[in-house]
């Protein structure tokens, strides 16, 4: 008489489920090779200038000339790559009297679109001149008889009332 052997469960595997726990792994193998080729890719392509940028767009300002703010906007971000930490760049752009707010736009692969919030007189401060002033009480440099401001006139209790920051260096009732 033949003796037969049982083996438990467990221990049969059967050939479809080799096959699945190979082809399992191969997949994950071609994915990282996949993300490995691509991340080189994007780094040979930014060593050899396709990300920088080339072009900086800025949006239509009433006080601020479009003059100073394009000068200004190539000055600080031409030559940068266009994944380069903007924030100081903003912040640098947004110490301007002018300039309440700035925010940028990535324009792949090689354009910048800034656009500029800016700073707009609400009133005429009289302190021994008559100075425009925004509505968070910075005085403004701009020409009152240019930009034709016919706003309401309010006078501080003393002309000392006007400081200047240290860190902007701007003028503030």
């Amino acid at each position: 008489m033949a003796r037969t052997t049982r083996t438990s469960p467990a221990r049969r595997r059967s050939p479809s489920r080799r096959k699945k726990r190979r082809s399992g792994g191969f997949k994950v193998l071609m994915f990282l090779l996949l993300l490995v080729s691509t991340g080189y890719a994007a780094y040979q392509l930014d060593m050899s200038g396709y990300f920088t940028l080339k072009q900086v767009e800025t949006a239509e300002t009433i006080y601020l000339e479009p003059s100073v703010l394009d000068s200004l906007c190539d000055a600080l971000f031409l030559g940068r790559s266009i994944f380069s930490d903007l924030g100081p760049l903003k912040d640098a752009l947004a110490t301007r009297p002018l300039i309440k707010k700035v925010s940028c736009l990535r324009r792949f692969p090689d354009r910048l679109r800034v656009q500029v919030l800016e700073r707009r007189p609400v009133a005429l401060a009289n302190v021994g001149g008559i100075l425009p002033v925004d509505d968070e009480g910075y005085v403004l440099p701009l020409d009152i008889s240019r930009h034709r401001l016919e706003l309401p006139l309010i006078t501080p209790p003393s002309a000392g009332s006007v400081t200047t920051e240290e860190h902007t260096g701007r003028m503030r009732l």
